[in-house]
């Protein structure tokens, strides 16, 4: 009879590689974040936030399919890029910190009394893009040293109508809650 081979998975090692890359992921995000709100406090953007805001409520702006498109799928498609290049190593956690460092440049413009302004611009794509970016990042980073990862159709469909429900609700929600 012929011999039955195995494989068995390494749990533990697949863990610990998951839990580094996880780790160094957020350790950039959050680098990223306190240096934007360390230069924030050098080179104040709250004038563009006041205008904004002026804009908004005159209902000025209008919502843009487009410019929505941009903003939500940029920094999940500049993971892909990145993916494909070499230093991917380093190049997605500098991808990571610069998305970092973006927001909290941004939110920490606005003063005390806008708080509620910049939960409902950032809000949204805090809470449906930023777990996005972070699988994203950590699959291409285990992916760079090896470890196999599975592309599951529910996890990536689930990743997809977030960043389409993140649009939805910046081009017909927010706009309506601004005003």
């Amino acid at each position: 009879m012929g011999k039955q081979v195995t494989k068995v998975h390494n749990t533990k090692g697949e863990s610990r590689h998951r839990s580094t890359a996880l780790v160094l992921v957020s350790v950039a995000f959050l680098l990223g974040g306190l240096l934007g709100y360390l230069i924030q406090e050098k080179l104040p953007g709250s004038p563009y936030v006041h205008v904004f805001l002026k804009e908004a409520r005159d209902h000025m702006i209008q919502p843009n399919l487009w410019q929505e498109i941009w903003r939500v799928f940029r920094w999940p498609v500049g993971l892909l890029v990145l993916r494909s290049l070499p230093f991917t190593g380093l190049s997605v956690p500098i991808w990571i910190l610069i998305r970092g460092f973006m927001l909290s440049y941004s939110i920490s413009a606005f003063t005390l009394e806008e708080v509620r302004f910049a939960v409902l611009l950032f809000g949204p794509s805090c809470i449906l893009t930023l777990p996005v970016l972070f699988l994203m990042s950590t699959e291409i980073l285990l992916r760079k040293v090896g470890e196999p990862t599975e592309r599951k159709p529910a996890v990536i469909l689930a990743c997809l109508l977030s960043l389409i429900l993140c649009m939805v609700i910046d081009l017909a929600v927010v706009p309506m809650l601004l005003t």
